[in-house]
């Protein structure tokens, strides 16, 4: 009879801590690893490469003089003097862009009898800084075609502005543009343009 009950107990016992353990375990258990959210898709690079149409209106030309002779300002309402830009550029940087410019200006009212409307012809080798949606470069202005005639010159082109995206690589931007002319006669000139442009 004793060992009935003591083997009874035993079993009941047994039972209990079957029990606590397996309840222990059971919390103890590591939880179903969560789903792999997947990561979210890249936005495209950009392009490297860029090409652009300019036009642009002269505000004002100061010329400096010749042989001893005045100086003169040059102004549309004394001729009206357009420009004519088409280039291309590669980025070597995210905000560094390299790019050849040809230039084309022409005099559209109250040209000097015997002189060429091609007022001037030549490229542009140019570095242009990029932030965001504003521009601004520098570079040298050879031009073999320069005051109406087949000629040499040299002079230093600077430009800055500000792009306005307009989807799939396309943009507009407005700029301002200040050739300095130096090799044939000394001139300054500022002009507003119109950029049109697209990154690929």
């Amino acid at each position: 009879m004793r060992r009935a009950r003591g083997l009874g107990g035993v079993l009941v016992f047994s039972g209990v801590l079957l029990g606590l353990t397996g309840e222990a375990l059971a919390q103890t258990a590591p939880a179903e690893p969560a789903a792999a959210v997947a990561p979210a898709a890249a936005a495209p690079r950009p392009g490297r490469w860029f090409a652009h149409a300019n036009l642009a209106v002269n505000a004002f030309t100061w010329v400096g003089g010749v042989n001893g002779g005045s100086s003169t300002w040059v102004t549309p309402a004394d001729r009206l003097i357009l420009l004519q830009q088409l280039g291309a550029g590669y980025w070597v940087h995210p905000n560094i862009r390299v790019q050849l410019t040809m230039q084309f200006v022409e005099t559209a009212t109250n040209l000097p009898q015997g002189q060429s409307a091609l007022a001037l012809m030549g490229a542009i080798p140019w570095v242009v800084y990029t932030r965001g949606r504003f521009f601004g470069g520098m570079g040298p202005l050879l031009a073999w075609q320069s005051g109406g005639k087949s000629q040499f010159d040299l002079g230093w082109f600077m430009a800055a502005g500000v792009t306005f995206p307009l989807g799939n690589g396309w943009a507009l931007a407005a700029a301002v543009q200040g050739p300095v002319m130096f090799y044939q006669r000394l001139s300054v000139a500022v002009s507003p343009a119109l950029v049109f442009a697209r990154r690929f």
